[in-house]
């Protein structure tokens, strides 16, 4: 993010900030967490790759991946209001290693964790499974899903997991 970029999130959280919540989204570096200050929000939004594939790809370790987690958080709620996180590429990521995750990131803080099948290849019932797995093992998971479109599939896994939602809210 540049200077310019972070004048113009400035512009807009001065316009509506007090109306919205305007989050910040930054790669698990101390570098953009720093930067995301310049912002003026209230709310960053921390992306931490969980796959295999993901950590390679930025040469990083699953053991880099859970010493940063907790200090990336500490830091982000030191300096602003919220800070969520994400999973990114949860879908292709070993289902233990996302779990203690999201255990790790609830426990330091985390308002929010996003999982995201950033390469799309989610059925609807493999997500639904997915995230209940991840309820189940976490109670006080506070859960988003970020599914891409990669094999048309990103609707139909919204909507599966709206129709559960409205499930569990309708039920005594």
């Amino acid at each position: 993010m540049g200077r310019h970029e972070q004048m113009a999130i400035r512009a807009v959280f001065d316009e509506v900030g007090s109306h919205s919540r305007i989050s910040v989204w930054c790669r698990a570096l101390r570098t953009d967490l720093v930067e995301a200050c310049n912002c003026g929000n209230d709310t960053i939004h921390i992306a931490f790759p969980v796959s295999d594939a993901h950590l390679k790809a930025i040469d990083r370790t699953e053991s880099w991946l859970f010493n940063s987690l907790e200090s990336l958080i500490e830091a982000g709620r030191a300096n602003f209001d919220r800070v969520t996180v994400g999973c990114q590429d949860a879908s292709r990521a070993p289902r233990d290693r996302v779990i203690t995750f999201v255990k790790m990131a609830m426990n330091a803080g985390a308002a929010r964790v996003r999982i995201a099948d950033t390469v799309g290849i989610l059925t609807p019932l493999a997500t639904q499974k997915f995230l209940l797995t991840i309820r189940r093992s976490v109670k006080n998971a506070v859960l988003d899903f970020h599914g891409h479109n990669d094999l048309g599939m990103a609707t139909a896994n919204a909507v599966r997991l709206l129709h559960q939602e409205l499930q569990q809210s309708a039920s005594p």
